[in-house]
């Protein structure tokens, strides 16, 4: 396949943002927007791992606590976080494009707050 049936060659060096360097202490974790895919879902530089019940993430004053699993998963409401397929969590929306809804895109920052995690005996 010829490459200009793909697309425009590219010109220069181009800088790939990895995810790596979240940050952060105790029950919260800093991090930014690392790439807008083509849904305009937000894909941040979090460990999808740490997506876990009563986490919440915040990104320009708002807060999503909705986890799914999958794209189908709950009713049309809004954003949500969900594990990509690269291992980062992102932000995604029903429908609409979470970059537009959120007005955000690459190198916004995002906390994400960890519940409080205990271990009785």
């Amino acid at each position: 396949i010829p490459g200009e049936r793909i697309g425009r060659p590219l010109e220069g060096p181009v800088r790939i943002r990895t995810g790596m360097g979240a940050v952060g202490s105790g029950n919260s974790r800093i991090a930014e927007v690392v790439a807008v895919d083509r849904f305009g879902n937000l894909i941040t530089g979090l460990d999808a791992s740490l997506l876990i019940s009563g986490a919440e993430l915040e990104i320009k004053g708002t807060r999503i606590s909705e986890i799914r699993r999958n794209f189908t998963d709950g009713p049309l409401n809004g954003p949500f976080l969900i594990a990509g397929s690269s291992g980062l969590a992102e932000i995604a929306c029903d429908r609409s494009p979470a970059s537009g809804l959120l007005a955000a895109g690459v190198g916004e920052p995002v906390v994400l707050h960890l519940p409080d995690v205990r271990f009785d005996q």
